[in-house]
């Protein structure tokens, strides 16, 4: 009984040692990489920073986590985040938003809208924006997205993304209610459910879209069989004349 207990014990102190040694590794990491970016905790915003990074005598911009892990992108031009979401330019000149994942979508779409009796274009947020934004303050509206979504897994990561980031700064402001836990648990239920029954909808969808794919091609195949039956008949007849 002693020596387990002995053992135990020993057990919980290399543990415990092991993260303490961790502790420090991550932060004389994070030590060097502001001390090689120059930054400071006070250029950081929603847990951000823009820095510059250097690709032979090109210079462009990307992101540091507060951990200071550096995002994997060099982009032309990179806003602060605001609500878990920046604006960027891309090397090749597009304009996207981009969540805390480094997943990019399209910042706009153009629409025509009629402007006092003229049909004339407009810019306002895509789709995917919208959805987004919306989700950083509103996460009951995730058990609302269409199923078409769910097709792309990167959205729904980027979607469950700016859920977190939003509930995340409800806490620094301190709005979120006395059951919080418990809401967290149920809002976690709701999207888990909502993820496995979309992703059914998706599978069944792409099962019929492969057979009607399959149909598609016989009929084709055949009408083409058809077609060249009666090519050889025409053939065959008017060498009889």
């Amino acid at each position: 009984m002693f020596l387990g207990k002995l053992i135990e014990g020993v057990k919980g102190k290399i543990v415990a040692q092991n993260k303490v040694m961790e502790e420090k590794k991550k932060e004389r990491f994070k030590e060097r990489q502001y001390k090689r970016f120059f930054v400071k905790p006070s250029d950081f915003n929603e847990g951000m920073a823009v820095i510059n990074v250097r690709e032979g005598k090109r210079v462009y911009q990307t992101y540091m986590y507060e951990s200071g892990e550096i995002m994997p992108l060099k982009l032309e031009y990179a806003s602060q985040f605001e609500n878990g979401l920046a604006k960027v330019e891309t090397r090749s000149g597009r304009l996207c938003v981009i969540d805390k994942t480094g997943s990019m979508w399209d910042a706009y779409t153009e629409k025509l809208k009629r402007v006092n009796d003229n049909v004339v274009p407009v810019t306002e947020d895509s789709q995917e924006v919208k959805i987004l934004r919306k989700l950083y303050n509103s996460p009951s509206e995730f058990k609302k997205l269409a199923t078409k979504w769910f097709r792309d897994e990167m959205f729904i990561v980027s979607c469950v993304t700016q859920i977190e980031e939003g509930l995340k700064a409800k806490i620094d402001a301190g709005k979120v209610p006395s059951n919080f836990n418990e809401y967290v648990l149920k809002l976690k239920k709701e999207i888990r459910e909502k993820i496995a029954s979309e992703k059914d909808r998706v599978e069944n969808i792409e099962r019929k879209e492969i057979c009607r794919r399959i149909i598609r091609l016989n009929n084709e195949r055949l009408l083409e069989k058809e077609k060249a039956n009666k090519k050889e008949f025409l053939a065959s007849e008017f060498e009889k004349i």
